[in-house]
C-alpha cells in the first residue's frame, strides 16, 4: 500500500475549549478536489475507532500530539522560522457518524488569545491516508488556520464532490460537453 501526507484545514469553529474535532466521519474532499483522480479522503466508523486507539497509544506517556500555526512545524526548515507549539494534545475519541476529536487540548495563552479574537478559526490537519483507497491512516499533528480547505457541512461536500466530478480539477483538459461550451462563453 502507498501512503500520502495531506494538509487539511477542516472549517469548523475553534473555541478555547478541550474538545477540538480534528476529522469528519464519512467521505470528503478539500475545496481544491484534492484528493484528486476520483478519490475522496474517508473515515467509516470502525476506521476512524482505529484511529483514534492507534494515537492514543502513540501520545499517551510520550511525545504530545503538536498543535501548531498556519503548519510552520512543517515550514521551519524551508523559512528559518521557529515552529512554536501553540497547543498539545494526548487523548482521541472517535465519536460514531461525527468524527475524530482530540479531547484533552491545552492550548497556550497565546493561542487561547488568538482563538477568542477570532484571529484563528480552522484546525487542518496533517494527516496520512492510502493512496489506492482514501482511507486516512494516521495524523502527524495538526494546525491553526485561517483559511480552511474542508468544508465539513454535508450538503456543501455533495455539491463539491458533484462539482469535482464534473471538472476534475487533475485533469486540466475537460472533454466537450454542452456545459464546458457555456463555461467557454462565460
Amino acid at each position: 500500500k502507498k501512503t500520502v501526507i495531506a494538509l487539511l484545514a477542516a472549517a469548523l469553529g475553534v473555541q478555547a475549549s478541550a474538545d477540538v474535532r480534528l476529522l469528519p466521519a464519512g467521505e470528503f474532499l478539500g475545496r481544491d478536489g484534492r484528493p484528486g483522480n476520483g478519490m475522496a479522503w474517508k473515515v467509516n466508523d470502525a476506521q476512524g475507532r482505529a484511529l483514534a486507539a492507534k494515537l492514543n497509544a502513540s501520545h499517551q506517556g510520550g511525545v504530545s500530539f503538536q498543535f501548531d500555526y498556519e503548519h510552520q512545524s512543517m515550514l521551519a526548515e524551508q523559512n528559518g522560522l521557529p515552529a512554536a507549539a501553540w497547543g498539545w494534545a494526548t487523548t482521541f475519541e472517535w465519536r460514531d457518524g461525527d468524527g475524530l476529536y482530540a479531547t484533552d487540548v491545552k492550548w497556550t495563552a497565546r493561542a487561547k488569545e488568538m482563538i477568542e479574537a477570532d484571529e484563528y478559526r480552522y484546525i487542518s490537519p496533517v494527516h496520512v491516508f492510502d493512496k489506492k483507497t482514501g482511507v486516512i491512516t494516521d495524523l502527524h499533528n495538526a494546525a491553526l488556520v485561517g483559511r480552511p480547505a474542508l468544508d465539513q457541512y454535508p450538503a456543501t461536500q455533495q455539491r463539491i464532490a458533484q462539482l469535482n466530478a464534473e471538472f476534475p480539477a487533475t485533469n486540466p483538459q475537460l472533454e466537450p460537453s454542452p456545459m464546458n461550451e457555456l463555461l467557454k462563453a462565460l
